[in-house]
């Protein structure tokens, strides 16, 4: 992401996210900071990179969702876990 130049926060957030999907689950982040994410740094992102953001983010809250319904937060834990894998091949 060196194409982008003084960048805001959400912008950071997401250059985080791209590059470690897993901080989604394990940080302070929340289905918010995601709508917020995508509303104001997807158009700074190059077309993969917005690609990426956009499945991590929907990744992520299939995964919270899940570990509500199923009432063990492992899930959204282990799931972020495989997800992370998966993005750095």
């Amino acid at each position: 992401m060196a194409h982008l130049k003084s960048v805001p926060d959400e912008a950071r957030l997401a250059s985080d996210i791209l590059q470690h999907p897993v901080s989604l689950l394990l940080g302070n982040s929340t289905i918010a900071t995601l709508d917020r994410v995508a509303d104001r740094a997807l158009p700074l992102l190059s077309v993969d990179e917005a690609r990426t953001l956009r499945l991590c983010s929907a990744a992520v809250m299939f995964a919270e969702q899940v570990s509500r319904e199923v009432e063990d937060p492992r899930f959204a834990h282990e799931f972020a876990c495989l997800l992370e894998a998966a993005a750095h091949g």
